[in-house]
């Protein structure tokens, strides 16, 4: 068997071979890019890729364009460097080896996945022209222009006569600058760059077709004189109470034209130089509109036309008086049933999606209702039942009457609008709490005295201490202050001592009492008197009122800027001004019937009422004072009369009566502060009218002097009238004696003859 396995033919036949030893050599060759030149290239973002299609050649390719260029390398010997210079692509690389590299080994090197791309990208440089300095320049109108006529250079040219400069471009550092002089002709470029540029970016930026060219032109002197009016009063009371503008404007010099917007009718004046100190009024008696216009240095009648029709002084606008009248209702939260609530802490909170609705909101599970609320009549009260769905109950009262629009405003205000509801335990909780007897808008505190003891303590000091008892789990104790008008019920789940119970009631933040309604006040309306803007911004702007309770807010439209105060009450038959510092503005109010802080603020920001405009007069300073006016008769004739703007200066009329109320009944120093602010507001509006004062006074002044010319030269014609003229009179005596005198003498003369005729007759007859 054995022989035959040997023999079979799978296995009788193997080969041999000789012993061989093989032997491989791998040589690395090694090189790196020192550096990579792009700066010919295009500057743009752009992706450049190394090929190779024969041994020991590479080509770059441009991906924007496929542009690419082709170079045979060299060998690199050890420590050598070669440059690649592709000079149509812009691109030149600098290849350095330490051990040296074939020029096959370095071509199969670059072309690799891993370094066969690379990829350029765009930087923006600028700079601007900071200054232009043509002082040296010849003083004509003449154009000059930027150019590059090479990488790096700028050159100037003049078009009068096309003389040139050109300058080698300043390479400018980041935030630094440079100049370009030329002195040639007399130009100098100040530039300056934030993030930096080279000298070729300077050349082509000053060159482009937008930058390249600026003009100069002769400089002109021109002296002027200034002068000087300013409009001390505008009278707009006889002009229609509505909203208008009227503008000024002038045809001649010295004539001016007042025209009104809304219909178009104007009156043109012939106005008269105001010498200095002297002052003029402007009687637009077709319009309903005076002006008095004084000069402390006096003023030319064209400039006085030409100042009162410049743009930002040619137009004023009036706005109609409007009255005012707010109706006040107000409701007390008499009493708040939470036995039905779940016993936790919450807080409940009031809000109104829909006119008459009433949401009342759980803070733990956001559970909510919503009921219609009602109107309260004079006297009355109401039941809000949220029972159904949050287990509250509250009660409204009202002592005149309130509709459901007022009912719903009132819960839903800031100050008003949760009930807070804490529960802890060994607690007890205040199921009803009735202030119907209690003073509304007074604060109740609570304070344990003793253990055992709760005493009650209104914001007037009034107090009164009642003794509590331990509350059974599941009962409640009935706590009245009947000398408050305040009784309620505490109810205590898992019960409660004595001691704690007056600890409970003791312990803030939940240890007083707040009787809150809608703030009250004298009803009636207000009256704006006057709107003093002396001190606001000089520019045309818009303010606007707005309120929030009693707090009034006023917003300049310009910047937004705003101010809140709380406005004062204003007693009946009085007046009060409300004074926004911040802005410059100051508002005065009288009412006959008196208001309170809450109807000023609400009257004052209802729309349309709610804005008022002022406009800018760069000459004259408008100031609109609608308060008694006397009427002056300063002539014989009916138009001969002078009116003077009187107004009120009083306590109440500067707005002092509340802040010194408020003083000696509170005397902090938060109200002192705020009575000094009232008080310099006062001073200004003092020192105000006595400015207005002075300027009647200067007028009057004026008139008495005019009726004192006019009265000696009446009583000059009147003498001459009256009185005989002694000279003419005796001209005239011995005119009429030496006439008698020459008569006689002719009559004795004439009778003398007659005789003598007839003695000569009678001789004749004789003699015959």
């Amino acid at each position: 068997n054995l022989a035959a396995g040997l023999a079979n033919p799978a296995n009788n036949t193997f080969t041999t071979s000789p012993n061989t030893t093989t032997t491989s050599t791998t040589t690395t060759y090694n090189a790196s890019v020192a550096s990579l030149n792009v700066s010919g290239s295009q500057p743009v973002s752009q992706t450049y890729t190394f090929s190779s299609s024969t041994p020991g050649q590479v080509t770059l390719t441009r991906s924007s364009d496929g542009l690419g260029q082709t170079l045979t390398l060299s060998d690199i010997a050890a420590g050598g460097t070669e440059s690649l210079n592709f000079a149509t692509l812009g691109i030149v690389t600098n290849v350095t080896s330490a051990a040296g590299i074939t020029a096959v080994a370095l071509a199969d090197a670059l072309i690799k996945p891993v370094n066969n791309t690379f990829s350029t990208s765009s930087t923006t440089q600028s700079a601007n022209v900071t200054t232009l300095d043509v002082s040296g320049a010849p003083a004509v109108n003449d154009t000059y222009t930027l150019s590059n006529p090479s990488s790096g250079q700028i050159k100037l040219t003049r078009a009068s006569d096309g003389l040139t400069q050109t300058l080698a471009a300043p390479t400018i550092s980041a935030g630094g600058s440079a100049l370009l002089n030329f002195t040639t002709l007399g130009i100098k470029l100040t530039l300056g760059s934030a993030g930096g540029i080279s000298s070729s970016n300077v050349a082509a930026a000053l060159a482009q077709p937008a930058n390249n060219t600026f003009q100069t032109q002769p400089t002109t002197t021109v002296t002027t004189s200034t002068q000087n009016g300013t409009v001390t009063s505008l009278d707009v009371s006889s002009a229609p109470s509505v909203a208008d503008t009227y503008t000024f404007t002038s045809s001649a010099p010295g004539q001016l034209t007042l025209t009104r917007a809304s219909d178009g009718l104007n009156q043109t004046l012939t106005l008269s130089n105001i010498p200095a100190g002297g002052s003029a009024l402007l009687n637009f008696t077709a319009l309903g509109i005076k002006l008095n216009v004084s000069s402390s240095a006096g003023i030319a009648s064209d400039a006085l036309s030409d100042a009162l029709t410049r743009a930002r002084s040619d137009s004023f606008k009036t706005q109609p008086l409007t009255t005012v009248t707010t109706t006040n209702e107000s409701g007390l939260v008499s009493n708040v049933d939470i036995s039905g609530v779940t016993p936790a802490a919450q807080t409940l909170t009031f809000t109104s999606s829909a006119p008459g609705q009433l949401t009342l909101t759980r803070s733990t599970d956001s559970a909510s209702q919503t009921i219609t609320a009602p109107a309260i009549g004079a006297g009355g009260s109401a039941l809000l039942d949220f029972s159904s769905t949050l287990g509250v109950n509250v009660t409204l009262s009202s002592g005149g009457s309130m509709t459901a629009a007022s009912v719903v405003d009132a819960l839903t205000r800031p100050a008003t609008d949760d009930i807070t509801i804490n529960y802890s335990s060994n607690t007890a909780q205040v199921t009803t709490l009735d202030a119907s007897g209690a003073q509304p808008g007074m604060t109740y505190t609570f304070s344990s005295p003793a253990s055992g003891q709760v005493k009650l303590t209104r914001s007037d000091g009034v107090s009164q201490t009642v003794p509590v008892a331990a509350i059974a789990p599941g009962a409640s104790q009935r706590l009245n202050f009947t000398s408050l008008g305040i009784w309620l019920i505490a109810r205590s789940t898992c019960g409660i001592s004595a001691s704690d119970l007056a600890t409970a009631f003791a312990t803030p933040p939940n240890n007083s009492i707040q009787t809150v309604s809608v703030p009250s006040g004298p009803p009636g309306t207000a009256t704006v008197t006057n709107i003093d803007v002396t001190s606001a911004q000089a520019a045309n702007q818009t303010y606007t009122f707005t309120s929030v309770a009693n707090q009034l807010t006023l917003t300049r439209s310009s910047d937004g800027l705003s101010e809140t105060i709380t406005p004062p009450a204003i007693a009946a038959g009085s007046g009060a001004t409300v004074s926004f510092a911040t802005l410059g503005v100051k508002v005065a109010l009288r009412s006959i019937g008196g208001m309170s802080s809450l109807n000023v603020a609400e009257a004052l920001s209802q729309s349309p009422n709610n804005t008022f405009d002022t406009t800018f007069t760069s000459t004259t300073t408008m100031t609109t004072v609608n308060t008694d006016v006397v009427d002056l008769m300063v002539g014989a004739a009916a138009s001969d009369n002078v009116e003077l703007v009187l107004g009120e200066v009083s306590i109440n009329s500067l707005g002092l009566t509340t802040a010194l109320d408020t003083f000696n009944i509170n005397a902090t120093s938060a109200n002192a502060q705020t009575l000094i602010g009232d008080i310099d507001s006062a001073i200004t509006a003092v020192s105000t009218r006595r400015t207005i004062f002075g300027v009647f006074q200067n007028r009057l002044e004026h008139i008495v002097a005019a009726q004192g010319e006019a009265r000696s030269d009446t009583m000059t014609a009147d003498s001459r009238i009256r009185d005989a003229d002694m000279a003419a009179e005796m001209v005239t005596l011995t005119k009429a004696r030496l006439q008698q005198a020459f008569g006689e003498a002719i009559m004795a003369q004439a009778n003398v003859n007659a005789r003598s005729v007839l003695g000569l007759l009678y001789s004749a007859a004789v003699n015959r």
